[in-house]
């Protein structure tokens, strides 16, 4: 069940959208909800997300007042949270290495 679930859950290479000047960082690495909501299915949730814009470098972006930080509200935004990713990959872990056990007895008979 669980190497099953982390080899169901493929890991992707993306860009955010660059329409709200949130994400400076152009290469992420990660799950896409998805693919996420395939295999977790409760771990992914829809709900709206307020986002702080930024500038090219990366610093909060200003109302003219300079103290109000510039937000961009996005409705319907997939949010992934890996709490059954964990005791997943722990499982998964537990039969990889009884596994190799497996394997590493059968090769000293």
């Amino acid at each position: 069940m669980c190497l099953d679930a982390v080899m169901n859950l493929p890991v992707s290479r993306y860009k955010y959208k660059n329409f709200t000047g949130t994400h400076v960082d152009e290469h992420v690495t990660g799950w896409l909800a998805d693919d996420v909501s395939a295999v977790f299915p409760k771990s992914v949730s829809v709900c709206d997300k307020i986002f702080p814009l930024l500038d090219s470098d990366g610093e909060q972006l200003y109302e003219e007042d300079g103290e109000t930080p510039r937000n961009f509200l996005m409705e319907n935004v997939k949010e992934i949270t890996m709490t059954e990713a964990v005791p997943t990959l722990w499982g998964a872990v537990q039969a990889l290495i009884a596994k190799i056990a497996a394997i590493e007895a059968q090769l000293n008979h």
